[in-house]
Order: structure tokens, then sequence, then C-alpha cells
């Protein structure tokens, strides 16, 4: 037994050490992506200047689809009847609603002339319920006799600062795009948002970069229903949400399709010009980012399974094997048991507390310090970042329950509708 425990010991440190390895590799990478975009600023907020310089004329139809919104009609429509844009009008696509969504809407338009409030009452079964809730409005929209130029599909927990849809039109025109889609600034109230949040958009960015989402050729397809600002002839050529009537993420197949079919669309951050609260318990934050990651993978249990472990590794385990590593080396090397420490790993020829300072410290800083420029861009609370590894745990749990979910055929909850498909 004397002579296995220095094997043993030997082990578990080179195992931590890999781990703090990779850990220290990963995240001074991400280091490197972060400044490039620190640098690049793929924001919307480049439009305000375009839209200053030279004022769109564009026609904007805003349409917003609601199931049950009445927590946040009222937030919504006091940001649209803020907006600057003078060319918009405004359709609220009320779906099967059961609370007290007209009525609040109603009090908040309080008889805004761009308002209009139209009204379903049946989802046919071959379609998902927010898509037919945006065709059915679209539909409304062509029996009038002067079509708009733009069709802005968005979601009823979003508000709009005022100049966005100005600026959003401005760089629309001025890239030739014809779908321009905007990641919302997320809310940051509950503790769900400010510990997990973050987590889970971190890891849509790792498995759509914008780099790859808005590359000149092969790239990689992505779109946030939060906001998506199409040119309308474009979207009727295309079919519309025709197209893809049956897909509970129709943002992510609207994104799919434009890349299928090669016609340009961008992806940027809003920065602040529109944000969002999703979801008011934590409850409802698992079920709703378990829908996000199901579509995402396209169904896919092996890649759910993959990014959950993934996620574990990487956020949470690796970074805590990387602060007590380096920890036990400042301690071994302050405190004057470095040559007990070296002792214990005989096998190893170099001196095991420096090299468990070293390394446990490079890791631990490029951890902290990528958490530290991906919160403050992404405007979350900075002391949050220190949380990362609990809402890694988190969000990884939640990938490994949307696999399992798949896996058994669990129906999808979404929208007063259930939505079952097979694993992949």
């Amino acid at each position: 037994m004397a002579q296995l425990l220095p094997s043993l010991a030997t082990t578990l440190f080179l195992i931590t050490c890999g781990g703090a390895a990779v850990c220290a590799v990963y995240w001074t990478g991400v280091i490197g992506h972060m400044i490039k975009i620190l640098v690049r600023r793929p924001t919307a907020r480049v439009g305000l200047a375009l839209a200053q310089a030279n004022p769109p004329t564009a026609s904007v139809a805003v349409i917003i689809p609601a199931h049950n919104e009445a927590r946040v009609i009222e937030h919504l429509v006091n940001s649209l009847r803020q907006q600057a844009y003078p060319h918009v009008q405004f359709i609220l696509s009320l779906d099967r609603c059961t609370d007290d969504t007209k009525s609040k809407a109603i009090a908040a338009i309080d008889g805004d002339a761009r308002f209009y409030i139209h009204e379903i009452s049946h989802c046919p079964p071959d379609w998902a319920g927010k898509v037919h809730a945006l065709h059915s409005a679209v539909n409304h929209l062509s029996t009038q006799a002067s079509q708009p130029d733009l069709l802005l599909f968005a979601d009823a927990d979003t508000r709009f600062s005022p100049e966005v849809i100005g600026a959003t039109v401005a760089i629309l025109r001025e890239r030739k795009l014809e779908l321009l889609s905007l990641l919302s600034t997320l809310s940051t109230d509950k503790w769900f948002e400010k510990i997990v949040q973050t987590a889970a958009c971190l890891e849509i960015s790792r498995q759509f970069p914008l780099s790859s989402v808005n590359a000149p050729t092969e790239r990689r397809p992505f779109a946030n229903g939060q906001f998506l600002l199409f040119d309308r002839l474009a979207y009727e050529s295309f079919g519309g949400h025709t197209a893809v009537k049956d897909a509970i993420l129709e943002d992510l197949a609207l994104g799919r399709l434009m890349a299928k079919q090669k016609r340009p669309a961008q992806v940027l951050l809003s920065d602040d010009l529109i944000r969002c609260h999703m979801y008011d318990t934590f409850a409802g934050f698992q079920s709703g980012w378990k829908r996000i990651f199901i579509e995402c993978v396209d169904w896919k249990v092996s890649r759910l399974y993959r990014y959950g472990w993934s996620m574990l590794l990487i956020g949470c385990i690796c970074p805590i094997w990387s602060i007590a590593l380096a920890l036990i080396g400042f301690l071994a090397i302050t405190r004057g048991f470095a040559a007990e420490m070296d002792a214990v790993f005989l096998s190893l020829p170099f001196s095991t507390s420096h090299l468990a300072l070293v390394l446990g410290t490079w890791a631990t800083a490029a951890y902290y310090i990528s958490l530290l420029l991906i919160y403050r861009f992404a405007r979350a609370p900075i002391l949050a970042a220190f949380t990362h590894p609990i809402g890694s745990f988190l969000c990884g749990g939640i990938l490994l329950d949307a696999a399992r979910d798949v896996k058994n055929r669990v129906p999808v909850r979404w929208g007063g509708r259930e939505y079952t498909r097979d694993p992949r």
C-alpha cells in the first residue's frame, strides 16, 4: 500500500494538471476571441449614425405574436409607442389568449392609431402556434391596399429603444440584406438570470459564433426570433412562415432556409437597443432553454449529451481544479512544504509546487479575464462572473435533461401546445 500511494497521488495530480491545462488553453482562446469582438463591435449601434446621416424611408410593419402575455404586453406596447421611426405600424397577433392580454394591450395602446389587434381563436394541427400567429398576421396585411416594404417580427417579452427600428432599417439598406436579426440584451433581475442565463447564452454563442453566422460563404445559419427584420419581397419569395410552418424554433428554421438559398442575412448584437425579459421563474427558464437547446441541435441526443458534459467540464470542473491547483502550489511554496509535496510525486522530474502554482494561476486568470470581458459586453452584472461555475453546472444539467427528454420522447410544451419529434 505504501508503494501504491505515491503512484495514486501522482495520477490524481496529473489529472488535475491536465484539467487545468485544458482550462488554460480554452479560456485563453476565448480571450483572443473576445478581443476581436470588442475591436470589431458587431452591434446594431452602427445603424444610429447611418440613420442620422441618411434617414431611411422604407415602411415597416412590426408583428408581435402573443399567447397569454399579460405579464409583459404593457411594457412592450409602451416601448413601441416611443418609436422615433415615422413610417411604422404595429400588429399585435393575439393567439388563443385566455388571460387579460387584450384588455391590457388596449389600455396601453390608448388610442394610438399605429396599432392593430389581430385575434386568432384556432391553430391548425399541422402548424406550430407562434408560426401560425405570425403567418395569420401577415395574411391580414396582404388585404391592405398599401403593403409595407419591410416586416419586423419580434417577441412580446422584448422592449425596444426609440431608435432601434430606424437604425436597423438603415443597416439593412446599407448592407443590402434581406434579413437582419438582433441578439437581445437580456434582463438580469432574477437570481437565475444573473447566475445561469449568461452561461446558457455563452453555450449558444459557442454553437453559433457570430464570425461563422455572418461569414460571407458557408455561414453557420442562425437567427433570433426576438428581432427579425425582413425585406418583404424576399420574405414572400421563399414562402414566408409557410415554409417553416411546423418549426418549434421558427427563427432558427428561417435562418437555415436563408443560408440554404444563399440569401444575404446577418445577425448583430443589439447592444441594449432591445431588451428582453424571457422568464419569471427558474422552472420556466429550464423549460424554455431546454426547448432552445433541443432545436439548436435538431433533436440530436448525442450532441445534447456531448454539449452538456463539455459545459460541466470546461465551465465548472476544470476551473475549480485550476483554482485548487493554484492554491495548493501557493501554500506549498509560501508555507515551506514544497519539498514534502515534491517527495510525494517521486516519479516527476520537476517541482510540482511551482508547476501547480503557474498552471493553476494561468488557467484561473484566463477563465475569469475572459468571463469579465463576456459579462461586461453582455451588460450582465460583473460580479456574477464569479458565480459562473455554478451557472455552468446548472446549465449543463439543463442540456443533459434535454437529452434525456428527447431520448424518452417527452413532449416539448410551449405556447399552449405540446410537440414531439423523433430523436436523432
